[in-house]
C-alpha cells in the first residue's frame, strides 16, 4: 500500500515506498522510521502525521526537498 504525502493546500508532494520518502516522480529524498522523518543524510525533519511532515521543534511543515511547503 503506498502512502502519499501532501501540501498543506492538499497537493500531492510524494509518497512513501517501504522505508523512503520519494517525490512525485520517483526520487528519494528521504527516510521514514516509525513516525520519524530523516533526510538521507540523516538528519531529523520532523513527524509524520496524517500524510504530512511535520516539524515538531516549530510547528511547521518539514522541509525535505519535495517543494510546496
Amino acid at each position: 500500500m503506498t502512502s502519499y504525502i501532501y501540501s498543506q493546500d492538499g497537493s500531492t508532494l510524494g509518497f512513501i515506498r517501504g522505508r523512503h520518502v520519494c517525490s512525485v516522480d520517483g526520487r528519494t529524498v528521504g527516510q521514514v522510521r516509525a513516525s520519524r522523518v530523516y533526510t538521507l543524510s540523516g538528519s531529523y525533519v520532523g513527524e509524520l502525521e496524517n500524510g504530512k511532515v511535520v516539524n515538531r521543534s516549530y510547528g511547521k511543515a518539514g522541509g525535505i526537498g519535495l517543494g510546496g511547503r
